[in-house]
């Protein structure tokens, strides 16, 4: 399950996956600090509502470590930064 807000608030639920290259840690501190991967299956208004967000922050599993991301509706790449 992915959480995302978009410019500060809980964004609309993205019904897709995120391919990562691997599982991530169960625990917070074992989450590293910067990610990259490719959203799977997401609609073009939700990549459109990714895009032109100005600030935007995920968090990827149960240990609720949040980061900040960059994303391309081209490619629906995405690198993610812890913070």
């Amino acid at each position: 399950m992915v959480s995302v807000w978009l410019n500060g608030k809980s964004g609309p639920p993205i019904q897709a996956q995120l391919d990562i290259g691997g599982l991530l840690p169960d625990s917070a501190q074992q989450m590293p600090v910067t990610i990259t991967g490719r959203w799977i299956g997401a609609s073009d208004a939700d990549a459109l509502l990714i895009d032109e967000a100005q600030s935007r922050i995920m968090i990827l599993n149960q240990t609720q470590v949040r980061y900040s991301f960059t994303f391309s509706s081209d490619t629906y790449q995405f690198t993610g930064k812890r913070v």
